[in-house]
């Protein structure tokens, strides 16, 4: 009963929070004079993907190679199946440079990881070079960002002291609350006997991946298209090439095979999106309705295989 009124008061300021974090958001986009989506790649992105960085980071110090895999790989297939499928379900999507752009290094960046574990591995060595590489993928956004005619009205809402103070408050109701709601949601889902690692690609994974939901849902009602894009794909890009290597900095924890189905899915996801954009200048909401039937297929079949090869870990 305890986990219960946690997970639902959790999930109450967890909705609240993120609608701050998205006017607080909007307003720094206006007041910096960058374009949306630049926004949402880099500081929504990274706002939303902290409760990843702090999971993943605790996990890798217990030396539980299930979570930090499970949670990054989980959190991106809910990102892009889910939370992208339920945003184009919500509103649709016009076809833009934008998507394209950020396709191109969600790409690189799946790439970049099957290369270190394929043929490497993880160290201090690998964590540091794909860290940088993230350094260098943000900064040429901010630069082209810089060079980019963007369509936000321009008007300021309030002194950049405030809109900063306001960002930074939501966004740690929004860890804290997140945090508690993970910690209601696996005791909760412990109950009905599920596994580590069913835990960590979804009920971890999906946990962790709610402030990209709520503040996705915030900024779809008010139509803001670009941020959702690019805090889709840009939190998809920090969890690989960001909170990965810190969790190897912590603990370089050898990779589990059994995650390339997800690196894999990913990789298709991304062909088939660039696949539409080539073809089509709207995504519709029939896309949106794909995406999410996928998504609970593969909840379902991975759920059966997990259950029944990986036991074991629970």
């Amino acid at each position: 009963m305890v986990f219960w009124f946690l997970f639902v008061a959790s999930l109450l300021i967890l909705w609240k929070s993120a609608d701050g974090f998205v006017d607080a958001s909007e307003s720094l986009a206006i007041h910096l004079k960058l374009p949306s989506v630049i926004i949402g790649a880099t500081v929504v992105a990274f706002g939303t993907s902290a409760p990843e960085l702090f999971v993943t980071m605790f996990a890798a110090a217990d030396n539980q190679a299930d979570v930090v895999y499970g949670s990054i790989f989980g959190s991106n297939m809910a990102n892009i199946f889910f939370i992208f499928g339920l945003a184009l379900l919500i509103i649709g999507l016009q076809n833009m440079e934008e998507l394209k752009k950020q396709l191109v290094n969600h790409a690189i960046s799946l790439s970049i990881i099957l290369g270190i574990v394929v043929f490497l591995q993880p160290s201090l060595f690998t964590s540091t070079l794909a860290l940088l590489l993230f350094l260098g993928i943000n900064w040429g956004m901010f630069k082209q960002g810089n060079r980019l005619n963007d369509t936000t009205p321009p008007t300021e809402k309030g002194t950049l002291l405030k809109l900063i103070t306001l960002f930074f408050i939501c966004l740690l109701l929004l860890i804290a609350s997140s945090k508690c709601l993970l910690y209601a949601l696996t005791n909760i889902a412990t109950l009905f006997g599920f596994s580590t690692a069913f835990l960590s690609l979804f009920a971890v994974a999906f946990g962790t991946s709610l402030p990209e939901l709520m503040a996705t849902i915030a900024f779809a009602k008010k139509g803001h298209a670009s941020i959702i894009v690019g805090n889709v794909f840009g939190s998809n890009l920090f969890n690989l090439l960001l909170v990965l290597p810190m969790a190897w900095l912590v603990a370089p924890l050898p990779f589990l095979s059994r995650y390339f189905f997800e690196i894999l899915c990913l990789f298709v996801i991304t062909i088939v999106i660039a696949m539409f954009s080539k073809a089509f200048h709207k995504y519709h909401r029939a896309i949106g309705v794909a995406l999410l039937v996928t998504y609970a297929t593969y909840i379902g079949v991975t759920y059966t295989n997990v259950m029944s090869k990986f036991s074991l870990f629970s």
